[in-house]
């Protein structure tokens, strides 16, 4: 069976390496499965995990500032240039790692990742020897602001559209929340848009409301899970979901 790759994107801050760590040895520890971390963020300083495989020991954004002569922010995006250059590299490093299931930590300004040509590149790459899937993390302290959480919910499925793979939105760092429960996702996007009538009629909540109906049509019918690294709260669920989207069983409400 191919390797499964789980990628782990979302906003700076949201708790992506944090989770890959996390969640990754939470899964080896409960099913005795094989798991191989892989790093893919150049800038990141600590990790919380040892990485099978590590760009930085290809790729170094400081490094780069001094050779090229560019400030932090430079420095980055051509690092993900050259990220997407060396994808061949990556890929043969990674065949050799033959484990059961790969955590994939992306960059953590994801949206370099997602939108410049090294993300979509390194998932086509990735499929020649994976199954690759995406958890986009949606940080709680912003789920229950009403426009933040339309506009990530969108965000996961502009991720999906981009990187043409299934995207499972999660809310992480649940254990700042006193509400844990698990809710549907169609049902949490009904419950938004209600909340955006109730705040007034102005013309951003009428665009974020016409938003929810293009997410609601085209986002993957799936729970809506809330995960802690901290409490291990929600692995289970997220687990279970992650595998009926490999194993391809349907919805997934």
């Amino acid at each position: 069976m191919p390797t499964q790759a789980i990628f782990v994107l979302g906003p700076a801050g949201s708790g992506k390496t944090s989770l890959v760590g996390g969640f990754g040895r939470w899964v080896a520890e409960e099913f005795n499965l094989s798991v191989s971390f892989v790093n893919l963020d150049p800038a990141v300083e600590h990790l919380p995990y040892s990485p099978d495989f590590d760009v930085r020991d290809f790729i170094s954004v400081k490094d780069i500032m001094v050779k090229e002569g560019l400030g932090p922010n430079g420095a980055i995006l051509r690092s993900m240039d050259m990220l997407a250059e060396m994808s061949e590299v990556i890929v043969k490093a990674l065949k050799k790692l033959r484990s059961d299931i790969m955590f994939v930590d992306t960059p953590g300004q994801s949206e370099l990742f997602v939108f410049r040509d090294s993300g979509p590149k390194l998932i086509k790459a990735f499929k020649r020897f994976s199954i690759p899937i995406a958890l986009f993390l949606n940080e709680s302290t912003l789920t229950h602001k009403v426009k933040e959480a339309t506009i990530t919910y969108l965000m996961s499925l502009i991720v999906r559209l981009r990187l043409d793979i299934p995207v499972l939105p999660v809310v992480s760092k649940s254990d700042l929340l006193s509400d844990t429960s698990t809710h549907n996702f169609p049902d949490e996007l009904s419950t938004l848009s209600l909340k955006l009538r109730s705040e007034g009629e102005d013309l951003l909540s009428e665009f974020m409301n016409d938003l929810l109906t293009v997410v609601k049509h085209y986002a993957i019918p799936t729970r809506l899970v809330k995960v802690s690294v901290i409490t291990r709260e929600g692995f289970e669920d997220l687990y279970a979901l992650i595998h009926e989207v490999f194993c391809a069983c349907g919805d997934l409400t």
